[in-house]
């Protein structure tokens, strides 16, 4: 038993396990770690933005509002991430910052994308313009 939280090894597991029982399910990695240094969450959005099934598999998927950072040896985009721009009519991300992206992963097969220029438009424009 531990003297600074009174509690065992075995009954903290048995806590965690209740809370599991209950349908209390563990917070999601964070937006970084999920998608690379470059990727950020937007501050003033909720984590995940929403959660929903995106694609229809029954499980539900996670989307989260981000910023990406411009590219450089230190700040990467994680290798197995797929970043997708042409579904917006966009230009691909190179090495480029972007204000305001979407990162998704898929619930059931942990697949995550990146769908950049959400602002689309050409000039760009703002979502609730």
């Amino acid at each position: 038993m531990s003297a600074a939280n009174g509690r065992s090894g075995a009954g903290a597991i048995a806590v965690a396990l209740s809370l599991v029982a209950a349908g209390a399910s563990p917070a999601p990695p964070p937006v970084t770690a999920l998608f690379g240094p470059r990727v950020a969450p937007l501050a003033h959005f909720q984590q995940p933005y929403e959660v929903a099934d995106f694609d229809g598999d029954g499980v539900p998927d996670r989307l989260y509002l981000v910023s990406i950072a411009p590219g450089s040896p230190a700040a990467a985009i994680a290798k197995d991430v797929t970043v997708l721009a042409k579904p917006l009519k966009g230009e691909p991300l190179g090495n480029r910052a972007e204000p305001l992206a979407l990162a998704i992963v898929l619930g059931k097969s942990g697949q995550r994308y990146l769908l950049t220029d959400a602002m689309g438009g050409d000039p760009p424009t703002h979502f609730f313009d």
